[in-house]
């Protein structure tokens, strides 16, 4: 499939690959910025996917590649990574490591050893994004800091994430999840979350003045966007729990304080 940022190539693209080894050449089309699964961001910052990307390309022969569509295609970090990759040499110029460090250095100067190991964590969370088509098309992660939060249920769609939807989110969370239960989508949106704030840690110390305007801003919103999700998962699974007469309210209160702070913050980054 074309719309992952986040998924290694598949085996059915190995075996085409395969098929015409030798007899004419083969590309590639590639979301190297961002995709279907986060699209709202000029790009998600995991130059390690993209290096490993290019390395399983370069093995199966494939000798072109298109890069990026109508969105996914802003001029930074990612496009950049993967111009550097489409002539790097694998066997000669380093690996994933050297490659990242050459890149944050272009960037970041001394700071680089910082925005390596955030990236490297970054990476870390975006690898366990749930893959399904519907959850790139309706699910949270696009724009979770302004759904409304339904305690009653009201049984309305999700917005697509494509174009502008007329109406606020729904409830009907099911829309999105296609293979995955609610608390498996829960579990890894969470993980992807706490790693994503684990990387933003590792920034502490690293000013903007270190490297370019408003990229540590988009780090920031990109973690914003992702506890969103998460506390949108994790707040219809205790909906589940409390129709079934649990005591969640707690808790559920708290998702929404959260919920309240985190899209007051992305106003202020998406003003900057």
């Amino acid at each position: 499939g074309d719309y992952w940022q986040s998924a290694r190539p598949s085996d059915r693209f190995g075996r085409m690959a395969q098929a015409v080894r030798g007899r004419c050449r083969f590309a590639a089309k590639l979301q190297v910025c961002c995709s279907h699964e986060m699209a709202t961001v000029p790009f998600v910052p995991v130059p390690g996917m993209l290096y490993r990307k290019y390395k399983i390309l370069q093995d199966l022969g494939v000798t072109d590649v298109i890069q990026c569509w109508y969105f996914g295609n802003y001029p930074g970090l990612m496009n950049r990574a993967a111009g550097r990759l489409a002539f790097w040499d694998f066997s000669k110029d380093g690996d994933e490591t050297a490659f990242l460090n050459r890149l944050a250095r272009t960037d970041w100067g001394d700071q680089a050893g910082k925005v390596v190991r955030a990236w490297q964590l970054f990476d870390a969370g975006y690898n366990a994004y749930p893959v399904n088509i519907l959850m790139q098309y309706y699910g949270p992660m696009h724009d979770g800091a302004v759904w409304p939060l339904h305690l009653k249920k009201v049984r309305t769609r999700l917005p697509r994430t494509w174009k502008p939807d007329p109406e606020p989110a729904g409830d009907v969370i099911g829309e999105c999840l296609a293979d995955f239960t609610l608390a498996e989508a829960a579990a890894v949106t969470q993980k992807m979350d706490r790693l994503w704030q684990k990387g933003l840690a590792e920034l502490a110390g690293v000013s903007s003045n270190d490297g370019p305007e408003n990229e540590l801003g988009l780090y920031r919103a990109i973690g914003l966007h992702l506890t969103a999700a998460a506390d949108i998962f994790e707040f219809y699974r205790l909906r589940a729990k409390l129709v079934a007469g649990a005591d969640v309210l707690p808790e559920m209160e708290a998702i929404l304080r959260r919920e309240i702070a985190v899209a007051e913050e992305l106003k202020i980054l998406a003003e900057r």
